[in-house]
């Protein structure tokens, strides 16, 4: 009905905006108290690029929304479509089992943007950040973000998930996305005890790694779960990653706004054949 339509829109919109607003404020500031790792932030180089990925999205996201996750669910679930509904599932399990099939869904989309050079195209202007902090979340190109906006339609629709399931998975993945980047240094224990259920900064910074070979682990951003299953898994060490980016990408190259946007079709680019 209206009531459940317009639940969903204040879930999927405003309210995501205001707890991503706040964590992300949260992180920054913690940034700025915390040492993190020791590497220098360089704000000043990565910050406007970082922001103009983030303008983009939120325009293509707002351009797309009618075709996005969580009104495709709303759509299937309204038609009785999908595997949750041929089965009658209950509508609690379906929440929990639609729950964790995105997150799985976000851990193959993440893995295959490694192993296909063409994903790989879009997904590297992620990578080309020298260096790891709270904005680097923003850091996605609008093709990527396109790709996964069909990507969690398509699962969404063919599981007929519960469209809550799909909106509440949108903020836990943006959250996710904003703490696995921030340049937080967590306590030892509390960074080990975290890993073993979710994905931390110690964890997501292996997968940063300058090493094509270690880039190809941790691809997780919310539940270790996937990473431990399908053998991707590599503990952090203690000292943490030395260097971050890509082979061959430059600061200057990373930072420059115009080149970041065309980079997927840039024969000319240094890292084309990195992988």
């Amino acid at each position: 009905g209206q009531g459940v339509s317009g639940m969903l829109e204040f879930i999927a919109g405003p309210l995501k905006l205001v707890l991503g607003f706040l964590v992300f404020a949260a992180l920054a500031l913690g940034e700025q108290a915390n040492v993190g790792r020791g590497r220098p932030r360089r704000r000043g180089k990565r910050w406007p690029l970082n922001f103009t990925f983030l303008v983009l999205g939120g325009l293509l996201g707002r351009i797309l929304a009618g075709v996005g996750p969580v009104a495709v669910a709303l759509w299937a679930n309204g038609a009785g479509f999908g595997l949750f509904a041929l089965l009658c599932v209950p509508l609690w399990l379906a929440m929990i089992a639609g729950f964790l099939v995105m997150d799985l869904a976000l851990y193959v989309q993440h893995r295959g943007m490694h192993e296909f050079p063409a994903l790989w195209r879009l997904h590297r202007a992620h990578h080309t950040d020298p260096t790891l902090d709270v904005t680097t979340a923003f850091r996605f190109h609008p093709g990527e973000l396109a790709a996964s906006l069909v990507w969690k339609s398509v699962i969404a629709a063919g599981f007929g998930m519960p469209a809550l399931a799909v909106a509440v998975f949108e903020i836990w993945l943006l959250v996710a996305a904003l703490f696995t980047h921030a340049d937080v240094r967590l306590p030892t224990r509390v960074e080990k005890l975290l890993a073993w259920l979710i994905a931390t900064p110690g964890v997501h910074e292996q997968h940063h790694d300058r090493d094509p070979n270690r880039q190809r682990s941790n691809y997780s951003s919310g539940l270790t779960l996937w990473d431990r299953v399908f053998g991707s898994w590599r503990t952090p060490p203690d000292a943490g990653v030395a260097a971050l980016g890509v082979h061959g990408v430059s600061d200057g190259l990373a930072a420059d706004i115009a080149r970041g946007l065309v980079d997927p079709i840039a024969e000319d680019a240094p890292y084309v054949s990195d992988r």
